[in-house]
């Protein structure tokens, strides 16, 4: 289906096999194993259901019914509006899965550099496959104050003090969740490598941070040169670290 074209899946009707190149698929129906290339978009009205979709770049699947075992390519997007429901959706490297607040997704698995946002963290529920440094996962106006990981289950806090629990599968080990600001009063949760102990000809400590965006790294020197480095995090550019206390490494001492 080209541009321009459009397709309306009628209740109790099904599609198979569409491929959207820049028409429409209105679905009310069942639509099985349709691919939605650029220009094309697949809407799940409420009634209806979508089952391995293939959203490529470009393309949009926009869900108020329910859509099963979508696949989201690079430059893909998947948008879950209130009362719609997802499940066990596949990101691919550069797509994005957005779940608008009303909307659920149960079971994502993330592969490649992948984006999941949530308007609400109640609109994710089941399990995180895959989830690796790179791919984060951004609660959209959201303040997220802490997150945790205590066996396979992560853990997140937000500003008035309510948590949600979500279970992890598959995430990549010596990792540990971070936060940092979206820019929008929302908060990007990722994961960060755990910086392993410092070498053994380390005698100092260096702690440098970028002006452009509050990225801060530490660095370990010995014998006039950097012998390791690692990054931190970031820190909004409205704050900056005043000092250090209680950090040692071995003779190490930290700069300020």
């Amino acid at each position: 289906m080209n541009a321009g074209g459009f397709e309306y899946v009628n209740t109790n009707g099904t599609d198979t096999g569409a491929t959207l190149s820049g028409g429409e698929q209105n679905v009310s129906g069942l639509a099985s194993d349709a691919t939605v290339d650029s220009g094309g978009e697949q809407v799940v009205e409420t009634s209806g259901t979508a089952a391995s979709t293939t959203v490529s770049a470009g393309g949009y699947q926009d869900v108020y019914g329910s859509a099963n075992n979508t696949t989201i390519g690079n430059g893909g997007e998947q948008v879950v509006f209130a009362g719609g429901t997802v499940n066990t959706t596949t990101i691919q490297g550069g797509g994005t899965e957005y779940v608008a607040s009303g909307g659920h997704a149960q079971n994502v698995t993330f592969s490649g550099a992948a984006a999941l946002d949530l308007e609400s963290p109640s609109g994710l529920v089941g399990t995180i496959a895959d989830w690796q440094v790179g791919d984060p996962i951004d609660f959209v106006n959201t303040s997220v104050t802490s997150a945790s990981i205590s066996g396979s289950t992560l853990t997140v806090t937000t500003s008035g003090g309510g948590t949600s629990s979500y279970q992890l599968s598959g995430q990549q080990s010596n990792t540990s969740p971070i936060l940092q600001s979206d820019g929008g009063g929302g908060t990007v949760l990722e994961l960060a490598p755990i910086n392993p102990p410092p070498p053994a000809n380390t005698t100092e400590v260096m702690i440098l941070r970028d002006g452009n965006n509050g990225n801060y790294e530490i660095y370990d020197i010995g014998s006039n040169a950097i012998v390791a480095a690692y990054p931190l995090g970031q820190v909004g550019l409205a704050w900056q670290v005043a000092g250090l206390g209680g950090f040692h490494c071995g003779t190490a001492t930290a700069a300020r």
